[in-house]
């Protein structure tokens, strides 16, 4: 039991903590930006909730960040619909700034995630569909 126990641990720590990179390129659309992000993302599975949270910061937008959103699901190169919104504060220079979010997961939710069927893009004025975008992965 303890064996079953250590493995039981070490399987549902793995692949539930992600860092992403999100750049112009990941986006479906096409887009000319020299914007990049990075992103942690962090699984917390309990008895009654399941939260993931998500943080991250960004620079070199073509201007301020109008949106950020957790998508899916969808593979890379596909589109997908929103799941959650995140939050953004701007920081000193139009173009940077972070993002953060949390949410209470559904099963379904976490399958994509886990699934690799998920991704996070960020928007502008210039770029409404998103400017830049990092799959889960």
């Amino acid at each position: 039991m303890i064996v079953l126990s250590a493995c039981n641990f070490s399987d549902t720590q793995a692949a539930k903590n992600y860092n992403i990179s999100l750049s112009a390129s990941q986006e479906v659309h096409a887009v000319t930006s020299s914007a990049t992000a990075t992103a942690s993302l962090k699984l917390v599975e309990g008895t009654k909730t399941n939260i993931l949270t998500i943080t991250g910061s960004y620079k070199n937008l073509t201007g301020p960040a109008i949106a950020a959103h957790w998508h899916g699901p969808a593979l890379e190169g596909e589109v997908g619909p929103i799941v959650f919104k995140l939050d953004i504060v701007e920081g000193s220079s139009p173009g940077t700034g972070t993002f953060s979010g949390q949410k209470d997961l559904t099963n379904n939710e976490i399958h994509f995630y886990l699934a690799h069927q998920s991704y996070i893009n960020i928007h502008t004025a210039k770029y409404k569909k998103g400017e830049i975008r990092g799959q889960v992965k």
